[in-house]
Parts: structure tokens; C-alpha cells; sequence
């Protein structure tokens, strides 16, 4: 497995996802991006990575991001149809429970996700009884 562990700012975000691109066989990657200023292309980059069947995204931390609206359900919609990330860290994000409800659908779909950490999150008891019927489906 490849490991990568760095911070960068919002445009140094979209060429290191576009290195991730396949150039040979699948190849499992762990990718962290935390502390990170990411911009819609990386998403973009990430999205088309994720939904690709030449790349292996298993492991992807995200903590102290500080995601918005918009990268929360660019994320979401790419968790449908994943079927190789395996560990996702949202944790330290300020994200609110409507927010992470749209991760929550998502999840309902993808069955791989084995790992998830949502510490330091704004989320509510309403959102853990949400999850919690979530595990109860997966």
C-alpha cells in the first residue's frame, strides 16, 4: 500500500490528486489530505479516482478540512458507487447533522466502508439515532 501524508493549499490540492491518477494496474492508496484547503477540482479528481475501477482509494482522511455544503455531497454521491474505500476520516470538520445526513444515505448504498470517524463534529442525538439504524442496515 502507498501512503501519502501532506498538507497543501487549494490549487497544490488538484495536481497532487491528478498524480493519483492510474498510469498502470489498480494500486491500493491511502490518501491524506488533513489540514488541507481543497479545491472543487480536487473533488472533481478525487470523484473520477474513486468511481474508477483502476484505482484503489482504500483509506482517505479528510480531518481538520473544514468541508463545505458542496464537497460533503460531491463525497456523498462518489460513496454510491465506491466499492474500494474502506476507511474515511471526516473527524474535527464542524460538520452539522443535515450535512453528514447526506454521507448517511450515501452509506445506506456502500456496504465497504468499514471504518468512519466523525469526532469533533457538530451532530446531534437525532443524527445518532439516524446512524444507528444505518449500522442496524449494513
Amino acid at each position: 500500500m502507498i501512503y501519502v501524508g501532506i498538507t497543501v493549499t487549494g490549487n497544490q490540492s488538484d495536481q497532487l490528486v491528478r498524480i493519483m491518477q492510474p498510469k498502470r494496474p489498480p494500486t491500493s492508496v491511502s490518501l491524506n489530505m488533513r489540514n488541507s484547503s481543497l479545491s472543487k477540482n480536487c473533488f472533481e479528481y478525487m470523484g473520477k479516482c474513486m468511481q474508477s475501477t483502476d484505482f484503489c482509494l482504500t483509506a482517505l482522511n479528510l480531518k481538520f478540512c473544514f468541508l463545505n455544503f458542496d464537497q460533503i455531497k460531491k463525497l456523498a454521491d462518489c460513496l454510491r458507487f465506491n466499492k474500494t474505500l474502506v476507511k474515511l476520516d471526516l473527524s474535527n470538520n464542524g460538520l452539522c447533522s443535515p450535512v453528514v445526513n447526506y454521507l448517511v444515505e450515501a452509506l445506506r448504498v456502500n456496504i465497504y466502508v468499514s471504518e468512519l470517524n466523525l469526532h469533533g463534529n457538530n451532530l446531534n442525538d437525532e443524527f445518532a439515532v439516524q446512524f444507528a439504524n444505518l449500522l442496524g442496515h449494513n
